[in-house]
């Protein structure tokens, strides 16, 4: 009766440790819409329902990223260059967040002295296996809805999406380049 009491007891910590096993190994590391949409909802204090609605179309095209940047930008201190300095936290599901700066080349942007808050989705190029011809139609984007303007481009390796209230940059019809620097 021990022996089987022993066996039994064995058997089921095997299958607690092969299960915790198959957990760790089926852990996604990258953001799925409703997580990105509750981190966005905190940062732009606004319904989930907006951000989900104007990232859906994202998603649906390159999936779920691995980093979401989040943070406020403005010009700074010159007001007719075309481009806004940023900074904010850079987010990984695994790891504490870190602090990065930014800088936004584009049209319309001048004399933004306000601080407005941005969030930027990143993807890895290479992270993308689906997508093949749809690379070289990437370009400039840009969807602006009642609530979020989206703004997609291609850079280097990188995929970046960046997403900004309409409000705060109504005229803006494009950015061209964005850099992040590490603090």
């Amino acid at each position: 009766m021990k022996s089987l009491f022993l066996v039994l007891m064995a058997a089921v910590l095997m299958g607690c440790a092969s299960a915790g096993d198959q957990s760790q190994s089926n852990y996604d590391p990258s953001y799925k819409l409703s997580e990105v949409a509750v981190l966005s909802e905190g940062h732009f204090g606004l319904e989930k329902d907006a951000i989900t609605q104007a990232l859906r179309p994202t998603f649906k095209k390159y999936g779920r990223p691995r980093l979401f940047i989040s943070g406020q930008m403005s010009s700074v201190d010159e007001p007719m260059a075309e481009w806004l300095y940023g900074q904010g936290l850079v987010r990984k599901k695994i790891g504490l967040p870190g602090h990065t700066f930014w800088r936004i080349e584009g049209q319309g942007l001048q004399g933004k002295f306000k601080p407005m808050k941005a969030a930027h989705l990143v993807y890895n190029r290479q992270d993308l296996k689906r997508l093949d011809t749809p690379l070289r139609a990437i370009g400039d984007l840009n969807r602006r809805g009642q609530t979020f303007t989206v703004f997609e481009r291609a850079q280097e390796d990188l995929i970046i999406v960046t997403i900004n209230k309409t409000e705060d940059l109504p005229e803006t019809s494009k950015f061209d380049d964005i850099k992040f620097f590490e603090n």
